[in-house]
């Protein structure tokens, strides 16, 4: 597969926004596009000036997707910057959890929340509530 392949071909994969070159470096790098010079927008991404308003294959940036974009890794960064407290304790037992999951295996770019049952979820839901929180946890 040629560069010009690699860069230009437009795939569709489920949930996910096939951006352009410019589009990508702008969200998952925060670098700005129009400020890198040829050799470097070679070496770091690939491609060059005239492919950033390309459509991007998906191997270009499905890694940052998955570690940014898709929906258990917006989950994983906004309860990862919240002040959950500690395990809630009842009869001197710790119950619920939440486990954070970054990359549980080598070579995984997930990045995700895991409750551990269903009262981790409601504890959860307890304490967004007292942080004030506008979520609502549903099971599906």
């Amino acid at each position: 597969m040629t560069e010009e392949d690699r860069i230009g071909r437009s795939r569709s994969i489920k949930g996910i926004r096939v951006s352009a070159g410019r589009e990508y470096i702008k969200e998952y790098n925060s670098e700005n596009p129009d400020e890198i010079g040829e050799c470097q927008l070679d070496d770091n991404y690939g491609i060059t000036s005239w492919q950033l308003d390309l459509e991007c294959d998906s191997e270009f940036y499905i890694d940052a997707w998955c570690r940014n974009g898709s929906p258990n890794a917006q989950a994983y960064h906004y309860l990862d910057s919240l002040d959950l407290g500690p395990r809630p304790i009842r009869s001197g037992i710790e119950f619920g959890g939440l486990t954070f999951q970054d990359g549980p295996c080598p070579g995984s770019n997930y990045l995700g929340v895991h409750a551990d049952d269903k009262i981790s979820l409601s504890c959860l839901q307890e304490r967004l509530n007292q942080l004030g929180e506008n979520i609502e946890i549903r099971l599906a």
